[in-house]
């Protein structure tokens, strides 16, 4: 059997840990938890799951190990686009202690599998290129671009995803599913989400025990883990899902911009640095008017809001805002859509609208999506439908929504979604094969659902 290590995951998708460390451990297979925060590490312990606790010692020589470009990566997610070399150089330090304890927890006993889970982080892509050193499979899962799914890819996610190394070339012999387009294309305005298994009681880590990592954080300044020691394990109960009903959209023709929250991730990681989703989107507004006089600009907010200050400046442009849950019959129903890199922009390229993105995507692919930058798109905007191949865009589709997305909901799993979970780690066992008596269907449970009983 295999072992497998849950690397530094995190309190809030505990439920899905949960759930795939269960039916993993009745499959035979040793399941860890690789914790370095003592938040972590109290509330997965309360749990009773067995942990690696990753105790950072000396600073080690990280030689050809990029540290420098981890450190760059961790900087930009705490919103230090240009940090200074002094902090920089502090990321390192920090990097280099764990990387000296990660070594040394590998070489003792090393996992079969590496389970990074919503990973992007400096510690994370530290993980990934110490475990791949050391012959270990790697398998990174995320929020999908598409509601009720996964992203599920060997090097990283979003802008690290080896699909985003893909060209048109790697996806022409690509056989095409036409099942699965309109399948998904149906759940997504259907807002379609399987029935999700149980959840199990928490068990909340003890007062002395929080009071006590939260002192230790303390004590080395590290505040925010300090209040995550304390209230962290409240992340675990999930968020129930808010149902907002749909505004229509503007009426036709309209372009319709999907901005990002400041601090979305995609955002800092793999868009340029002077990205403003808040400066796309006005002007794209100003360049409405050479598609037509009658052409207007929406723009769906993200699901957490923007600022005041944002909103504001896009009504002033003219903008009309529409809920986030107007993004289906709104990208539907639009002349184009513009982003930087937003996921929902794939349901946008599913109903066939042509797409602009100015960041790194799966999805930025020539024939499927436009890449331009905001400079261009005064020339791409006009000939957006120009550039799509829809022979192609219908084998991208095939590809990705059957192989490079699994078809689970991160915060509310269902039993088939876990079934491919599953399989999909026993698949990277070199001792398999295990996934027998396993069952898992590639797509939406609805409309496909009577083809699975």
């Amino acid at each position: 059997m295999g072992y497998v290590l849950f690397g530094a995951p995190t309190i809030d998708r505990w439920h899905l840990h949960q759930q795939l460390a269960r039916r993993l451990t009745a499959r035979g297979h040793r399941v860890a938890v690789l914790t370095h925060a003592a938040a972590e590490r109290d509330f997965f312990g309360a749990q009773g799951m067995a942990l690696v606790s990753l105790v950072d010692g000396r600073a080690r020589r990280h030689g050809h190990v990029p540290l420098d470009e981890f450190a760059m990566a961790d900087c930009r997610l705490r919103g230090q686009l240009r940090p200074s070399t002094n902090d920089r150089r502090r990321v390192v330090t920090k990097l280099s202690r764990s990387l000296g304890a990660l070594t040394r927890l590998l070489e003792a006993d090393p996992p079969d599998v590496v389970l990074l889970h919503q990973g992007r982080s400096g510690l994370h892509r530290t993980l990934h290129y110490v475990a791949r050193e050391f012959g270990c499979q790697v398998v990174h899962t995320g929020e999908g671009l598409m509601p009720g799914a996964m992203q599920w890819d060997g090097e990283g996610l979003d802008g690290d995803a080896a699909a985003c190394m893909r060209t048109a070339d790697d996806y022409r012999s690509e056989p095409i599913d036409d099942d699965i387009q309109r399948a998904a294309l149906c759940a997504w305005f259907a807002r379609s989400i399987p029935p999700p298994v149980s959840r199990r009681a928490v068990t909340v880590p003890s007062t002395w025990q929080r009071l006590r990592s939260a002192a230790a954080d303390l004590a080395h300044a590290r505040f925010g883990d300090a209040r995550r020691a304390l209230h962290g394990h409240l992340a675990a109960r999930g968020q129930g899902r808010v149902e907002i009903e749909p505004e229509p959209p503007p009426p036709e023709p309209f372009v319709l911009v999907l901005p990002q929250a400041p601090d979305d991730v995609r955002l800092r990681l793999d868009a340029d640095l002077e990205t403003d989703p808040i400066e796309l989107a006005v002007r794209t507004a100003g360049l409405a008017p050479t598609l037509g006089d009658d052409v207007r600009v929406a723009a769906a907010l993200p699901p957490r809001g923007l600022p005041a200050a944002m909103r504001r400046r896009l009504v002033q442009a003219g903008i009309t805002l529409l809920p986030p849950a107007s993004v289906p019959e709104a990208a539907a129903a639009a002349v184009a859509v513009v982003t930087v890199n937003h996921p929902l922009a794939l349901g946008a390229i599913l109903a066939g609208t042509p797409v602009l993105c100015t960041g790194r995507t799966p999805y930025a692919v020539t024939g499927v999506a436009r890449a331009t930058t905001i400079d261009r798109r005064a020339d791409d905007l006009p000939r957006a439908a120009d550039f799509v191949n829809p022979d192609l865009r219908a084998r991208f589709l095939s590809r990705y929504l059957v192989v490079d997305q699994l078809w689970c909901e991160p915060d509310a799993p269902d039993h088939n979604g876990l079934n491919g979970f599953v399989a999909g780690v026993e698949a990277c066992l070199r001792a398999g094969p295990f996934s027998t008596g396993l069952r898992y269907e590639a797509g939406p449970s609805w409309p496909l659902e009577p083809a699975r009983t």
